[in-house]
């Protein structure tokens, strides 16, 4: 009875030590696992896993509609209408799919925005917000929609705002800043629209002053004011130079941390040590819980397209700023305009009324 017990014994180390035999470094494979693999069936077992898709082939696996409408909130001829179209023609080169431009306008885009939001999620409509108006409209309204039934896909150009003002008047943001102290209310800043009223109050905000805003129907009317002095200072871009700075009208100062060429000389809030970044920007969306591969396919035809020097003269040749954004940096810069806006209009509720 004893021998046998020696020999089980013996037996459990000696297979104890087959296995450990089998464990090299380095991830080897065991003897064991090469008796369940031969090399004969290497071939069958690699093509039993499908190699990673290049791009080219998950543009080809992809099906997408056979019409895609993109929504503009915003009638035929502006600015945001003017940059959809650029983007429709070239996506729809990109895709081979046709894009069509549809105008939903009405309700300071308030109509188009909803329609975008409550598409079908399917692929076949995309849109482009005039941000940051929605983000005007959900902080001040309560509005059918909010931002997250949008998912941000690109930026192609930007309007920078920026604060002028009239001939004879302020030449410093720290001149306005000393003013606007010691004679509350007195100082008049003219708007049109939720972005410029956002400014104004950004303005009031850093050099902690108050203000009287003045709402006008157009950037045209803000322009005209200020020409004939009924303001001191307005919220518009520097298209609106070429018209006013020969009349005496001064640029002072960015609310944008870009700039443009010829006026790059002009400060922004962001270099005087305010963390301000806003801009007028055309952001092409999509409606939140589209499928992720067709997401992902209209994402590499927007970055393709925002790598094409064409597409940058076509931007340019609209007096616009080019500027791509896409991803994590244009996440992160739609949340940090989200927040500045909620926080404007929290602090100076009579602005936005």
């Amino acid at each position: 009875m004893k021998k046998r017990t020696i020999a089980w014994i013996l037996c459990a180390v000696l297979c104890l030590a087959l296995v450990g035999c089998g464990k090299t470094g380095g991830g080897e494979q065991t003897p064991q696992a090469e008796n369940t693999a031969p090399a004969e069936q290497a071939p069958q077992e690699e093509s039993a896993v499908p190699a990673e898709q290049t791009p080219q082939d998950e543009k080809q696996s992809v099906e997408l509609p056979k019409q895609i409408e993109m929504i503009v909130p915003y009638s035929a001829g502006g600015g945001t209408d003017n940059a959809a179209r650029v983007v429709a023609d070239a996506l729809s080169e990109q895709l081979g799919v046709k894009v069509i431009v549809t105008n939903q306008a009405g309700a300071a885009s308030e109509i188009g925005d909803q329609a975008i939001a409550e598409a079908a999620s399917d692929g076949s409509v995309i849109g482009v917000l005039g941000a940051p108006d929605p983000q005007y409209l959900v902080a001040t309204k309560d509005t059918a929609f909010t931002m997250e039934d949008f998912r941000y896909l690109a930026v192609y150009n930007l309007s920078l705002p920026m604060l002028i003002g009239k001939a004879d008047g302020f030449t410093t943001v720290e001149e306005i800043f000393d003013y606007g102290k010691e004679h509350p209310g007195e100082i008049t800043i003219g708007v049109s629209g939720g972005g410029p009223k956002t400014e104004a109050a950004i303005l009031m905000s850093c050099g902690e002053f108050e203000a009287t805003v003045v709402d006008f129907g157009g950037s045209a009317d803000v322009s005209t004011a200020l020409l004939s002095g009924d303001i001191d200072l307005a919220c518009l871009t520097p298209s609106y130079l070429s018209t006013l700075e020969p009349e005496g009208c001064v640029p002072l100062v960015y609310f944008s941390e870009l700039k443009i060429d010829a006026y790059s000389d002009v400060p922004s809030l962001k270099e005087m040590g305010f963390d301000v970044n806003i801009a007028h920007n055309p952001v092409v969306v999509i409606p939140a819980g589209a499928p992720e591969e067709i997401v992902s396919r209209y994402q590499q035809a927007l970055d393709a397209i925002g790598q094409d020097p064409a597409i940058k003269e076509a931007f340019e040749a609209l007096n616009t700023t080019y500027y791509y954004m896409s991803g994590e940096e244009l996440d992160s810069y739609m949340d940090g305009v989200d927040a500045l806006i909620t926080d404007m209009v929290e602090r100076y509720s009579s602005v936005f009324q």
